[in-house]
């Protein structure tokens, strides 16, 4: 890869990679480097943020310009500054809504009767909603500090987080 080439990232696995759990890390680096592998998209937009990256593949430094202290001196040093994008946010989908909505008719003809958890699986099983682990509360107005921690916590996806209610 070349110092002019480019990589969209996803905010989240970067914000993971840099600031998760071990293990999340660890995982969140394998998904990193997977992309890094891939050709590069048609990116738009400014980076979010500059890195290098150390042979093993890890993070050596990073920063939100690219005109760091740090990166130029890695980069004099010969390292590979990356820039990293942020994905553009995904448009709803009428494909995952046709499904989630025809899954949610045809149970209720074979007489199915709707709980909120059901509904929340189906959904999750669109991609409508993701199903995270939690340790403490998300917020002020967390719904899952009822059932005690650590609990599976429903959170909207980009397939519907901008949608109003």
């Amino acid at each position: 890869m070349s110092n002019n080439e480019m990589v969209s990232v996803p905010r989240e696995l970067l914000s993971t990679y840099l600031g998760g759990t071990d293990g999340d890390r660890v995982e969140a680096g394998h998904e990193l480097r997977s992309l890094l592998a891939k050709p590069p998209a048609q990116l738009q937009g400014e980076p979010v943020a500059y890195a290098a990256f150390a042979d093993n593949g890890n993070i050596r430094c990073w920063s939100s310009n690219c005109e760091a202290v740090g990166l130029k001196v890695l980069a004099e040093g010969g390292a590979e500054i990356v820039p990293l994008f942020r994905h553009p946010a995904e448009q709803p989908t009428l494909d995952a809504l046709k499904a989630f909505a025809n899954d949610m008719i045809n149970a209720s003809f074979e007489g199915g009767n709707f709980e909120g958890g059901d509904i929340q699986d189906i959904a999750a099983k669109h991609g409508l909603l993701r199903i995270e682990t939690r340790d403490e509360e998300c917020g002020e107005v967390c719904a899952c500090r009822e059932y005690g921690f650590p609990a599976e916590c429903y959170r909207k996806t980009d397939l519907i987080a901008s949608t109003p209610l």
